[in-house]
């Protein structure tokens, strides 16, 4: 479908003046019988189209593709909703209650699961608050009220987001989220609630945590039996990316090299946990997680993703040995490998082995 943009030869910001300065411009050349590059038609109905400014909002919604399909709808049905201005004291079943202006009736129960199209409709409302956070940014000077409104609306994005991931993401979040209000969904719930001390400590940890990404890292922990008040605790106070640790500590999990020794290496550089999620997913496409080379990684700190791909690429163009290892992990962590290694296969001094 052409755009309506192009087609008038406008910017998607374009003025109303500005758009009928273009539609008429195109629409003298047209019967001058010049080239338009689009057809009188579809002049026609870009013009009809972006002049309304109902008709190109919805038009302008429909760029972004399927998957703003339930933009559209919502727009189109008017979803009223309305942001809280203490979004923090609100559960997230009670968040949603109220955004929506649920009848009491039909508040969501805590620890039920609630209909998807709620999350449709967060996704929306998400969609609104960005509109209107960029549009309130465009003043070179903020009003009192104008300010408050910003702040109403960070707050309501961060716990929209939070809501969404762990009320609609994989159900251990939401579980454990449960949990933290004192909803025991099973058996394997309960028992982490003692290994991690109790209750309290749930909900102490949410409100740092809100989207629970410490979630594959407890359940990583007590897979490997190191599930315990102080290690829950290390885990909640670590600084670095939580989301990240969690996977790292679920691939040393199924790697076998879930230890207390490692779990206390990953900490001890946790500022760098996105790196090492990275390389270790990169080492593991290969097979090439073990002991040896996390400790190794660990210690090439911000570089380990780029290690964790150069490993991957070597094995691959099955040139990994001793003397290309210590190139990528020892010598030039992080930077470019192919001109060392170049220079090493003129040398002849690179042999196809293997470190498995």
């Amino acid at each position: 479908m052409t755009n309506f943009y192009i087609c008038l030869d406008v910017t998607s910001d374009a003025s109303q003046a500005t758009i009928k300065n273009a539609y008429q411009r195109l629409l003298l050349r047209h019967q001058q019988n010049e080239d338009t590059g689009c057809e009188f038609e579809l002049i026609q109905e870009a013009y009809d189209t972006l002049r309304d400014p109902k008709k190109r909002r919805l038009y302008d919604i429909s760029l972004w593709g399927p998957d703003a399909a339930h933009y559209l709808r919502f727009e189109r049905e008017g979803l009223r909703f309305a942001l809280i201005t203490n979004p923090q004291k609100c559960n997230y079943y009670a968040y949603i209650s109220a955004v929506f202006r649920l009848p009491e009736e039909e508040h969501l129960i805590p620890g039920t699961n609630p209909p998807y199209i709620f999350d449709q409709k967060l996704d929306y409302v998400a969609f609104r608050m960005y509109e209107r956070e960029n549009y309130l940014k465009r003043f070179p000077k903020l009003n009192a009220k104008q300010k408050n409104e910003l702040e109403i609306i960070r707050l309501n994005t961060e716990l929209n987001i939070a809501v969404s991931t762990v009320l609609f993401g994989i159900k251990e979040t939401k579980q454990l989220y449960d949990l933290s209000l004192g909803i025991v969904s099973n058996s394997e719930m309960a028992e982490i609630e003692k290994l991690v001390g109790g209750q309290d400590k749930l909900v102490k940890h949410v409100k740092k945590d809100p989207k629970l990404d410490i979630t594959l890292g407890v359940l990583a922990l007590k897979k490997a039996n190191l599930l315990n008040p102080e290690n829950f605790l290390k885990l909640s106070q670590a600084n670095g990316e939580l989301a990240s640790i969690s996977i790292v500590l679920e691939d040393l999990y199924q790697a076998g090299l879930l230890t207390q020794a490692n779990f206390q290496l990953l900490l001890q550089h946790e500022k760098h946990a996105l790196a090492y999620e990275n390389g270790l997913s990169r080492m593991g496409r290969v097979g090439l997680v073990n002991q040896k080379f996390y400790e190794v990684l660990v210690h090439t700190n911000q570089f380990a993703g780029e290690v964790g791909t150069a490993l991957e690429d070597l094995s691959i163009l099955s040139i990994f040995n001793e003397l290309t290892w210590q190139v990528i992990a020892y010598n030039i962590p992080g930077a470019g490998i192919w001109e060392p290694l170049r220079q090493m296969k003129y040398e002849a001094t690179i042999k196809v082995a293997s470190l498995h």
